[in-house]
C-alpha cells in the first residue's frame, strides 16, 4: 500500500506551534492548493478551484517552518494522509483528512516575513546529464498553475 502526498500551495493563516507532552514541537497550518487539473464547468475559470488542506509537521522542521513562514508563504510539502473523526458542538460526527508532513520546502517567503529564509546551499555546477540523471528545467512563477 502507498500513502504519499506531494502538495504546493500558500499558507492561509499563520502557523500555530504547540508541544507534545514530551516537549516535541508540532506546527499546524492550512495550505491553499489550486487545482488546475479539474475540468471546469461551462463559463468557469479552471484556476478558481482551490482546496484548503490542514497540515501537521513535527520536530525541528516544525520550528523552522514556524520561524520562516507566515500567511502568504508558498511551500511544498510531502507526507501522508491521515483520517480522523470527532463529534462537533452540534453532536454530529464529522470526519476529517489532514496531511501528516514528513518534510517541506521553501518556495517563496511571505512579504510579511521579517526574517530571511535560510540559503538552500550552493547550486550544483555539474549538469544532471553528466551525473547520469535527468535533465533539469528552469521553472518560473508563470509556469506554476496558481
Amino acid at each position: 500500500m502507498l500513502n504519499n502526498v506531494v502538495l504546493v500551495g500558500n499558507i492561509v493563516r499563520d502557523p500555530e506551534l504547540r508541544r507534545t507532552k514530551t516537549g516535541q514541537p508540532v506546527v499546524s497550518f492550512r495550505l491553499a492548493v489550486n487545482d488546475s487539473f479539474r475540468r471546469p464547468a461551462p463559463g468557469e475559470d479552471k484556476n478558481k478551484y482551490t482546496l484548503f488542506i490542514d497540515c501537521t509537521l513535527f520536530g525541528p522542521r516544525a520550528e523552522t517552518l514556524m520561524k520562516y513562514c507566515k500567511v502568504g508563504s508558498t511551500i511544498g510539502v510531502t507526507g501522508r494522509l491521515e483520517a480522523d473523526s470527532y463529534v462537533g458542538k452540534d453532536n454530529v460526527k464529522r470526519n476529517t483528512i489532514r496531511v501528516h508532513c514528513d518534510n517541506f520546502e521553501f518556495i517563496t517567503s511571505s512579504k510579511k516575513s521579517d526574517e530571511r529564509i535560510p540559503d538552500a546551499g550552493p547550486i550544483d555546477p555539474e549538469p544532471a546529464e553528466e551525473r547520469g540523471g535527468a535533465a533539469s528545467f528552469d521553472v518560473t512563477e508563470e509556469d506554476l498553475p496558481f
